[in-house]
C-alpha cells in the first residue's frame, strides 16, 4: 500500500538522485566537468525531505536521518559562497539564462558554469580539481 510518507520519501530521493541528471546537463553544455549550482540545490531540498521522511516517517530510522545530514550541511555550505562568486541557480539549469548579465573582459568568464568552475575558492581544494582527473 502506498502511503502519503512512501510518496514523501520517493518523491525525496528522486529528487537527491536527479541532482546527477544536472550535472550531466550542466556539463554536456559546458564542454567539460562542472558542477552547478542546480546540483546544490536539489542536493539540499532531497537531503531535506529524507530527513523529515527519516525523521517523521513511519519507521523513524535513525541511520537514513544521520546518512542525509552530511549532504544537507554540505548543500548549504556550497550554496552560500554562491553570492560570492555571482553565480545564480537558475543560471545553471540548462536552457536557462540568468537576467543579470555577468562583467565581462580580461580574466572573466563570459558564462555562468565557467565563472563557477574557474573560481579562486574551486582552484584551493586539491581533490576538487576535477581538470586534473580529466587533463
Amino acid at each position: 500500500m502506498i502511503t502519503v510518507w512512501k510518496l514523501v520519501g520517493l518523491f525525496g530521493a528522486g529528487l537527491f538522485a536527479s541532482r546527477w541528471v544536472l550535472q550531466y546537463l550542466a556539463t554536456c553544455r559546458a564542454g567539460r566537468p562542472v558542477v552547478p549550482p542546480a546540483f546544490w540545490m536539489a542536493s539540499l531540498v532531497g537531503s531535506a525531505i529524507l530527513l523529515a521522511y527519516f525523521a517523521f516517517g513511519p519507521q523513524r530510522d535513525a541511520i537514513g536521518f544521520l546518512g542525509n545530514l552530511l549532504p544537507a550541511a554540505l548543500s548549504i555550505y556550497n550554496l552560500s559562497l554562491l553570492p560570492r562568486q555571482g553565480a545564480t541557480v537558475s543560471a545553471s539549469l540548462p536552457g536557462t539564462r540568468s537576467s543579470a548579465r555577468p562583467a565581462t573582459g580580461a580574466g572573466v568568464p563570459s558564462t555562468p558554469a565557467a565563472r563557477f568552475s574557474t573560481d579562486a575558492s574551486f582552484r584551493r581544494w586539491p581533490w576538487t580539481r576535477v581538470d586534473r582527473l580529466v587533463g
